[in-house]
């Protein structure tokens, strides 16, 4: 690896974790065991210096505090979700400070930096696309914190929004290039999806590096495809009851003749 990408490297990704509800425990045990399987290779491909969990974690809890479908926003919900995990907080590593925000809640959740230093890069995260979802959201963000990137998720796909062109423009990012983005593009990147319960053709886990000139690398470390996979071991299975079938008939009928 190149020494301008040695400052800081970080998984981020959109999990998801089948619940107890609604759910056989053969699916459960299957999408559990690809999701440990390929986070592992990737953590050991990649060695990341730190893993960004975007959110909807388990299935239950898609809708923590509101916001999605039928089920509204509302501060109880809020509020009984602080008590349980606490406030949102930043969290700084190397000369990085990551700065979660709940596109849901009001703009007054915005946390304060911890350090008001030009050296500390600012990394927003947010599990809800900050610039697609409302210009105001967004330019308040720009103003309180000024963030050398945003990572967001929700959408299950992999893009990249590119938010001081105008119009707003949007790349898709479905290959294994390496992209890289300057500090003042001010990007927001939305982390795919890792599981294949999404109903995604493509999945697998963002993998990114700040460099130490504040160079951003990214690239999708893509997950092989469960469906082909089940699809392969469904075949099989088909084979080996037809050969099962065949030599049961077969001892059958040669028992019938009195020839066994």
């Amino acid at each position: 690896m190149r020494s301008d990408l040695c400052g800081l490297k970080f998984h981020m990704h959109s999990n998801f974790l089948s619940g107890y509800e609604n759910e056989n425990i053969i699916t459960r045990w299957d999408s559990d065991r690809y999701l440990r399987s390929t986070f592992q290779v990737a953590s050991n491909f990649f060695k990341p210096d730190i893993v960004v969990f975007l959110g909807d974690l388990t299935d239950e809890g898609d809708n923590d505090i509101g916001g999605e479908g039928n089920d509204p926003f509302l501060p109880s919900k809020l509020e009984r979700f602080t008590e349980e995990f606490g406030k949102i907080k930043s969290h700084i590593l190397r000369t990085v400070e990551f700065i979660p925000v709940n596109r849901i809640a009001s703009e007054s959740s915005l946390p304060e930096k911890c350090k008001n230093d030009s050296l500390i890069s600012c990394v927003v995260l947010s599990h809800i696309p900050v610039n697609v979802y409302g210009k105001e959201y967004a330019s308040h963000i720009m103003i309180k914190i000024n963030p050398l990137l945003t990572i967001s998720a929700h959408e299950h796909s992999s893009f990249v929004i590119y938010p001081k062109m105008d119009p707003l423009h949007i790349e898709d990012i479905n290959d294994f290039s390496v992209h890289n983005f300057k500090s003042d593009e001010s990007v927001e990147i939305v982390a795919p999806t890792c599981s294949y319960r999404m109903g995604k053709q493509i999945y697998g886990f963002g993998a990114l590096v700040i460099g130490d000139n504040k160079i951003i690398s990214y690239n999708v470390l893509w997950s092989p495809s469960r469906f082909v996979a089940l699809i392969v071991y469904g075949f099989f299975v088909l084979i080996v009851c037809f050969v099962v079938c065949l030599r049961i008939s077969s001892w059958f009928i040669l028992r019938t003749m009195g020839l066994y």
